[in-house]
């Protein structure tokens, strides 16, 4: 863990952020967080592709902020992580910078899904699943199974945030363990895809 040095957190440096996170891991957060800050809260690594999920406030129509993520992706080629073009986001449920210590959104559960990117047929070296969400306090490590091949990483994302990157469009389990390594919840994927082909 890094200290916060808050001059890195917007926009213009998100790349370069996430490239620092798949090298040292997450930083502190800020202790103050603002309609400008674009932090890194979540991040996943395997041999193959990394994600890096960043927390980033929009304003409404009424001028109220609006919290939601980011999920900035990167391969692995060579020694170096590259980072992809097709960069994704969507809403987030949980608002640190009004109540950061709140699991309402959770409603009783240990994990959810909050959003992600899926495609059966993904180009140009992209992943086929990108998943997000958050967890419970009670959540200590996070682990994904696809094609009998196991990744287990500590749930050590800020505000209990988790993103998970998958290169293939196959069935996968997510599942949180507590401090024991008691298994708490899972989660089965990937979703069914629409038909275009059916509803044109």
């Amino acid at each position: 863990m890094r200290s916060a040095d808050e001059s890195i957190f917007n926009s213009a440096n998100m790349v370069a952020n996430g490239l620092r996170v798949l090298q040292a891991g997450l930083p502190e957060m800020p202790r103050q967080l603002t309609s400008e800050s674009v932090v890194p809260i979540a991040e996943w690594k395997s041999a193959q592709l990394a994600a890096v999920l960043f927390l980033r406030y929009s304003k409404n129509d009424d001028g109220a902020l609006s919290p939601g993520v980011t999920r900035g992706i990167f391969r692995h080629e060579g020694e170096n992580w590259v980072p992809l073009n097709h960069w994704t986001g969507s809403g987030w449920t949980h608002n640190p910078m009004a109540n950061p210590d709140s699991n309402s959104d959770l409603d009783g559960r240990h994990i959810q899904v909050e959003g992600g990117s899926f495609g059966d047929q993904p180009l140009g070296g992209q992943p086929a699943i990108v998943v997000n969400g958050r967890h419970s306090p009670g959540v200590k490590s996070i682990s994904v199974t696809q094609n009998q091949a196991t990744l287990t990483a500590p749930a050590n994302g800020h505000w209990g945030a988790w993103i998970v990157c998958l290169a293939e469009w196959a069935p996968y389990t997510i599942a949180t363990f507590d401090e024991k390594g008691v298994v708490l919840s899972i989660l089965r994927g990937p979703p069914e895809l629409p038909n275009f082909a059916q509803s044109a």
